[in-house]
């Protein structure tokens, strides 16, 4: 067989004409010259290649992040004219909803001609039941226009229009498996918590993830009307507006006719405009209020691809600078060669083969690592990355990685190598001097000034997070936990409470209209009180508590009292934070009056508390108004000392029993549940995190490679002063002194790079930490720790070879 090879070989190129014979043979030559030295250089091909593999796989994972975030909401097919229509509202400064009028969506398609279609939204979170089992679900409640407008796949439906009427109800495909099995679902009964029935009148394919809203069944909007939700009326904002724009219409020309929409309407705030967000904006737009959306911080996809970037540079700097170091090894081989007739370009053409050869094969392992490390990845990320290898794009994309990688890294090396004189590369007269060296020395310090930028953004961002999750809320979080109460045990609230704070563990007790960690039952900017500038509007966050709120919180009256039983007239008492006496101007607000003009009575400010966080830190305290409210607080919240939660829980079943035999209680711990306000941010801190320590052993194995042919280099000067008595301690000052010189530059430019990164991401927050002189110190000390130590272990084989052994080496 290898013979029939071999004739078929021969003839072919017998075939050729003499000059392609000739292109052929160098070709053939080079590729087995670039074989060989990989082989013949092995310690510096696998530095290379793991480097580089390690480089690439992190890089496809971070596109592969980057990709899935880009792809959200393109599946809908008219997506491009789908818009979220958004209100400006100007107080103090301005804020813009994502909420708004349950009538907005009617009116803007009534009035105006160039909206297509509209569809309203609100979210659901009900409790389906499964024979003796409850499971909560999320969803969401739509106008039926939602399958006009939003591409949804529907597999089965009774009606054309599945959920036109109160009590239809749309499923996924997972949810029909799992409450109904093989079962047919449509036309069948579905039971939620409490007593509500629905008729299954659809089921379509699971809503795809890359979605800013996801749900697993959907009620007609109209549901919300025989809840009690107003949604007919212009007083309150609450709900999702979408509209599409008929063809032809550009969204500049809408906006400039729903803008002042508002203005005549009866709604409750004052100089609000609309706006419309283009659906594929969503996903990737923060710092709206009232943001129900699947969203992330579009900087951070500009940030890591940046680190995608620079580890591939990183790799590819140890590429050129253990290329350019070794050369030595090779001038002998350049120097034969020129002389046997070799051109420049024959030897680019060899340098740069060996570094897209490299590539190659480390594409092949980067892929295998991306395997290895992609369910870690969706692990700590949440999300499903994958790859789909029928995709012929996938493999233009790897290839493409293959050249560029092979192009930048093999680049400067072949130029450099092949522009070796050959009189003076057989004499080995060539000296590592000069304008080569420099820029070696360039590459290096570039190299390590990314690594410290890591370093020090690693110590920084896990600080905020940190600081977020120890910062002092002016309320004690420990001991805290709280449930939603059903009615019967909300008109029985005061008997249980007296009961259970008889009860060995339990503290203190209350209610909210707000739960720990969801803000505030309302805004309103339309507060008055006396002396007031109606010319300027300030939105307060108005929150409905019972008596103890404050002392079950352990938050502090600065002036006043609280809410107490020994006075009938706190049922008009309200009581400010100090943002809204600062935002009013009150110089003495105890005892003044805020009234509102939806309601006939006044309100008398009895206290006013300290500042306290009601929201993340992600935004500012606002100006509040808490207001004595027990009717509407439904959240139970009790002080308990955490060892004794077994016996509590079941003391408060008891009670839940009695009223609640449908509805299982639920508790929650308010510090787990402050710590999953930054679920994000500990997402990022982990990426970053991991990232980091792949740059950082990138950057190791470079400083293995350089470390050791700056050793060989000086292995005669090591053996003379071994000789004359040098000890371990000298040779590594020896070998580490450019190393640590070029640390200490990196640190020069790696400082204000990382303070321009780090500042312009903590922008993000209302609270953050001080960026501190000694965390930057911090960052380039571990950069320089971790070089020395990896130096150290190299310079160790030296400072053993007997001196004798050093002074012959050649």
């Amino acid at each position: 067989m290898s013979h029939f090879i071999a004739f078929i070989h021969y003839g072919i190129f017998l075939g050729m004409n003499p000059e392609n014979q000739y292109l052929y043979i160098m070709f053939k030559t080079n590729l087995k010259l670039i074989f060989r030295n990989i082989w013949k250089y092995k310690g510096f091909s696998t530095i290379n290649i793991v480097g580089l593999s390690v480089g690439m796989a992190c890089s496809i994972i971070i596109l592969l992040w980057v990709k899935f975030h880009l792809g959200f909401d393109k599946f809908h097919e008219n997506g491009d004219n789908i818009y979220r229509v958004l209100q400006t509202l100007k107080f103090e400064d301005y804020t813009t909803w994502t909420i708004t009028h349950g009538p907005l969506g009617p009116s803007l398609k009534e009035e105006v001609p160039e909206i297509e279609e509209y569809c309203r939204s609100m979210r659901s979170g009900l409790q389906f039941k499964k024979g003796e089992e409850q499971f909560r679900e999320r969803g969401t409640y739509a106008d039926p226009s939602f399958f006009n407008l939003f591409t949804i796949k529907v597999i089965k439906k009774l009606k054309d229009n599945p959920i036109n009427e109160p009590n239809n109800i749309a499923i996924s495909e997972s949810f029909a498996q799992k409450y109904f099995g093989d079962e047919d679902p449509i036309g069948q009964t579905l039971s939620a918590l409490p007593d509500r029935e629905f008729l299954v009148t659809a089921v379509f394919e699971d809503y795809p993830k890359q979605s800013h809203m996801w749900f697993d069944y959907m009620i007609p909007f109209e549901h919300l009307g025989i809840l009690g939700y107003s949604i007919d009326q212009w007083n309150n904002s609450g709900y999702y507006t979408y509209v599409s724009l008929k063809e032809g219409v550009s969204r500049e020309q809408v906006i400039s006719k729903i803008e002042d929409f508002l203005t005549p309407k009866p709604t409750l705030e004052e100089f609000a405009t609309l706006d419309l967000q283009p659906l594929k904006e969503i996903h990737l737009t923060t710092g709206y209020d009232f943001e129900g959306a699947n969203i992330i911080d579009g900087k951070y996809l500009k940030i890591f691809l940046v680190v995608g970037i620079f580890l591939i540079v990183v790799a590819c700097i140890n590429f050129m600078n253990l290329a350019t170091a070794r050369s030595s090894r090779r001038m002998r081989e350049i120097g034969m060669k020129k002389v046997a007739g070799a051109h420049k370009p024959n030897l680019i053409f060899q340098f740069i083969g060996e570094a897209i050869l490299i590539s190659l094969i480390a594409i092949f392992i980067a892929m295998m690592l991306v395997e290895l490390m992609r369910p870690g990845f969706n692990n700590i990320t949440q999300i499903g990355l994958k790859i789909d290898y029928s995709d012929f794009r996938i493999y233009l994309a790897l290839l493409g990685i293959v050249l560029i990688t092979g192009l930048f890294a093999g680049s400067y090396p072949a130029f450099y190598l092949a522009s070796f004189k050959p009189v003076t590369v057989l004499k080995r007269a060539l000296s590592d001097t000069g304008k080569k060296y420099n820029f070696r020395k360039v590459l290096v310090i570039f190299q390590f000034t990314i690594s410290i930028v890591l370093i020090t953004s690693t110590l920084f961002v896990s600080s905020q997070i940190n600081f977020m999750l120890n910062k002092d809320l002016g309320y004690d979080k420990k001991g805290i936990i709280y449930f939603i109460e059903p009615n019967g045990f909300h008109e029985h609230f005061e008997s249980i409470k007296e009961d259970m704070l008889k009860y060995p563990g339990v503290l203190n007790m209350t209610r909210a209209g707000n739960l720990p960690t969801y803000g505030y039952n309302f805004s309103n900017s339309r507060f008055r009180w006396d002396g007031q500038d109606l010319s300027k509007e300030i939105l307060f966050r108005a929150s409905f508590v019972d008596y103890d709120y404050f002392s079950t919180y352990n938050i502090k009256i600065k002036e006043g009292r609280g809410f107490s039983k020994d006075f009938a007239s706190d049922s008009s008492a309200i009581i400010l934070n100090e943002a809204a006496v600062k935002a009013i101007g009150f110089k003495d607000p105890v005892g003044k009056q805020i009234w509102t003009e939806t309601r006939s009575n006044k309100l008398t400010v009895v206290g006013v508390a300290q500042n306290f966080h009601y929201r993340s830190l992600h935004t500012d305290i606002e100006p509040q108004i808490i207001i004595f409210e027990p009717s509407q607080s439904y959240g139970v919240i009790l002080k308990v000392n955490i060892k004794e939660i077994e016996s509590i829980t079941k003391k408060l079943e008891e009670h839940w029993n009695r009223f609640d035999t449908q509805m299982p209680l639920n508790i929650s711990f308010l510090d787990e549940d402050l710590a999953n306000l930054y679920n994000q941010d500990k997402v990022i801190r982990k990426i970053i995190l991991f990232f980091t320590s792949i740059g950082i052993f990138i950057s190791i194995l470079g400083l293995i490679g350089m470390t050791g042919f700056t050793v060989e280099q000086k292995t005669k000067e090591i053996g003379i002063r071994k000789a004359m008595g040098a000890n371990f301690k000298t040779v590594i000052v020896l070998l580490s002194k450019d190393f640590t010189k070029w640390i200490i530059i990196s640190f020069v430019f790696a400082t204000p790079i990382t303070y321009y990164i780090i500042n312009s991401w903590l922008k993000g927050f209302a609270y953050k930490i001080n960026l501190d002189w000694w965390m930057f110190v911090l960052g380039g000390l571990s950069a320089l720790i971790i070089a020395l130590f990896t130096i150290s272990l190299q310079t160790l084989k030296a400072a053993k070879i007997n001196p004798a052994d050093s002074l012959r080496y050649e």
